[in-house]
């Protein structure tokens, strides 16, 4: 259930004029938005004029999974720099819409996505260059298939340096787990009943 002051209420009733805000958890946490003019927020100041676009922005009852594609201007550097010093692959995206007044103070925030980073890409052109962001909300983690498997690719997702399972076609079916292999040797084996057995171990 959403916790909306009644200010905000208000502006979403009355279709007040609203922006988007979107924040990158990197090293250093980056704010911007697509206003034409920079807008504050709890104290953060949100960089306009960088962030070109983005994809659909709706907001869903339901959980579901939704892609994530942030369109940045590289006019300015910081963004790229903080990028390339940052491990950026997972880091955390949250874009909310900002509801404003006459003199564009932001209201209140709606809620529209959080998700994850796994793709960053840039583009030149003669016109321009531009950084794509790409990620999935935090619902694309539930349609992962669970569990490992017997595999080299599996296993080295939490042990890098394990390569045991590349050596596991070359094991015999026929050698008993947890005992010393014994070769070209006939011994006696007597059981409880005395019965007395050759066996022929290979």
């Amino acid at each position: 259930m959403l916790n909306l002051s009644p200010e905000l209420l208000t502006a979403i009733k009355n279709n007040h004029q609203f922006c988007h805000i979107v924040t990158l958890y990197l090293n250093t946490v980056v704010r911007y938005t697509d206003n034409d003019t920079d807008v504050v927020y709890n104290g953060d100041t949100y960089q306009a004029k960088a962030w070109l676009g983005m994809g659909d922005a709706k907001q869903s009852a339901k959980p579901q999974v939704n892609k994530i594609q942030l369109e940045f201007g590289l006019s300015d550097q910081t963004l790229l720099s903080i990028i390339g010093g940052s491990p950026w692959m997972n880091s955390k995206i949250v874009i909310e819409r900002a509801y404003l007044d006459d003199n564009y103070n932001i209201i209140g925030t709606l809620h529209i996505k959080t998700g994850r980073m796994d793709n960053q890409e840039q583009t030149h052109n003669d016109k321009q260059s531009t950084l794509t962001i790409s990620g999935s909300t935090n619902w694309a983690d539930h349609e992962k298939e669970a569990g490992t498997k017997c595999n080299v690719e599996s296993q080295q997702r939490f042990y890098p340096d394990d390569y045991g399972y590349e050596l596991g076609p070359l094991i015999s079916d026929d050698e008993p787990w947890g005992k010393n292999r014994i070769t070209g040797a006939t011994t006696a084996v007597k059981t409880s009943n005395d019965f007395e057995a050759d066996t022929e171990i290979h």
